[in-house]
């Protein structure tokens, strides 16, 4: 039985969660992805026939689809998000203590609990937050399996991984990992056939399960769209492992000296800690050092060949790190843990501070931007607007936001100088164009034309595209006026010729 200290600790560690993740939910604008995720809630036909522009399965759009009927707004419906990233902290807590113990539990709740990188996710309108809490359940269910030789863990594996597999594609990812886990296994622990053989079938359940999907998958996502997933991800370095340790620690967000020191004592606690399993633990342990180093060294050899390297698609391991580094944490003498535990709270207090505003550009975190409010610079436009006027974007960064903000919209252009890229879009969507719209006839009529330029991360300058598309426009069209926002140039040109 748990005594009333420990329960008050974990009542501490999951209220405290819950705060963080709670505090600034809904001061952000829905960005781009966020933005995709709620239009997409809303076609149940689409999602249940995988036409949706986010190529992954119906699991988390079904949830938001329910969800959203309860309600709207960005505190709304990033709030499931919240739901299940306080749910994989007690759930991790539960794990911990019966591999490890109490103090192990403690500390590992505690971390993932003031986490940056996974509060980030907790507050966003995407599927990844509960991605991260049903990988987390699919591996310990596999892992309690072994251990314990109970069989229930092993319908546990099966129900959160064929959840799992209907929430991401990457839960593909996850699996092959846990399959190469259960050979690795199968060599190294003989005595355990029985339960490995449960698995094995519970594993065999989830596949005819996921057989309904497949064919959707297939003709919808990946022999569809699947072929824009990796254009703008840029190949890994070694400096990438680096980034992936960085933003484990203390998120996207934290400035330079505090992440170098954060990464030492991270990186240091956690390979002393893989030391102390493979020393100190029995051999079914192995299966979680062996799959926490496996899988990002496996995507990252892949994504020498085909970039798909991004910290998010991993994202999962997140909870079996610092579960390995809290087994660290709790070989410290008293006076020490608390040092330790106040160090961390100051690293993750400084990557929390500034989380959505100063993500740092492509190389360190690609995929995460920065985020833009839209709403000034819609309402300005829209009070400026009239019937004729054609609305023109520069990056799909501000495209389907103002579509968003700006009810009842006018038809919100994608402009380029050229066809300079397809996007997956499919043939039932009914919101903005995302393909390019070529110049000159995209701007064709008789009314104003008013350019938004824009990139993904608030630049105070315009960036290549917008500067080559705002330059035919000077050609072209007489400049009557601009405005400025923070990432954001609005330009009004009028049709008079130029002198």
């Amino acid at each position: 039985m748990t005594s009333l200290p420990s329960r008050l600790t974990i009542f501490f560690i999951i209220t405290l969660s819950i705060i963080l993740r709670i505090y600034r939910l809904g001061t952000y604008d829905f960005w781009f992805d966020e933005v995709l995720c709620v239009f997409q809630k809303e076609e149940l036909g689409g999602i249940l026939n995988g036409r949706v522009l986010d190529s992954n399965p119906p699991l988390y759009f079904l949830l938001l689809n329910l969800w959203g009927k309860f309600g709207s707004g960005e505190f709304w419906l990033r709030l499931p998000s919240v739901i299940f990233g306080v749910f994989n902290i007690y759930a991790l807590y539960a794990v911990a203590k019966k591999l490890f113990d109490e103090q192990t539990a403690q500390a590992a709740s505690f971390l993932l609990a003031i986490s940056p990188f996974h509060i980030y996710y907790s507050q966003e309108v995407k599927m990844y937050s509960l991605f991260i809490l049903l990988s987390f359940l699919s591996f310990s269910s596999l892992l309690l399996a072994i251990k314990t030789g109970e069989r229930r863990y092993c319908f546990f594996y099966f129900l959160s991984t064929a959840l799992l597999l209907y929430t991401h594609y990457f839960g593909m990812y996850v699996v092959s990992i846990e399959v190469i886990s259960l050979a690795f296994c199968t060599f190294l622990m003989k005595e355990k056939r029985k339960v490995l053989t449960s698995l094995a079938i519970s594993l065999i359940t989830v596949g005819i399960a996921y057989l309904p999907w497949i064919p959707v998958m297939l003709k919808e996502h990946f022999f569809n769209t699947s072929g824009f997933v990796s254009t703008w991800i840029p190949r890994p370095g070694i400096k990438s492992l680096f980034n992936t340790l960085k933003n484990f620690s203390v998120g996207f967000s934290s400035p330079r000296i505090n992440y170098f020191i954060a990464s030492f004592v991270y990186g240091i606690m956690f390979v002393t800690g893989l030391y102390g399993i493979i020393k100190e633990r029995s051999k079914e342990y192995f299966l979680l050092p062996f799959f926490v180093i496996l899988t990002p060294l496996i995507l990252f050899v892949v994504s020498l060949y085909h970039p798909v390297y991004l910290d998010r698609y991993i994202s999962f391991i997140l909870p079996l790190f610092l579960l390995i580094v809290a087994g660290e944490v709790k070989k410290i003498k008293k006076g020490g843990v608390v040092v330790i535990l106040m160090a961390v709270t100051i690293f993750s207090y400084f990557g929390y501070k500034n989380m959505y505003e100063e993500i740092p550009y492509i190389q360190q975190a690609p995929g995460e931007h920065a985020r833009i409010q839209m709403r000034e610079p819609v309402e300005y436009l829209q009070s400026k607007w009239e019937s004729g006027d054609i609305v023109g974007h520069s990056c799909r960064s501000t495209l389907l936001s103002f579509e968003y903000y700006w009810k009842d919209s006018p038809e919100q252009k994608l402009l380029a100088t050229s066809m300079f890229e397809r996007y997956p879009q499919p043939s039932d969507w009914k919101h903005s164009n995302l393909l390019p719209d070529v110049v000159p006839d995209s701007v064709r009529g008789k009314g104003r034309i008013w350019l938004v330029l824009s990139w993904w991360d608030p630049l105070d300058h315009l960036d290549p595209i917008s500067k080559e598309l705002k330059d035919w426009m000077d050609g072209h069209f007489y400049l009557e006026g601009e405005k400025r926002f923070k990432g954001i140039f609005i330009f009004q040109y009028s049709r008079r010729n130029i002198a």
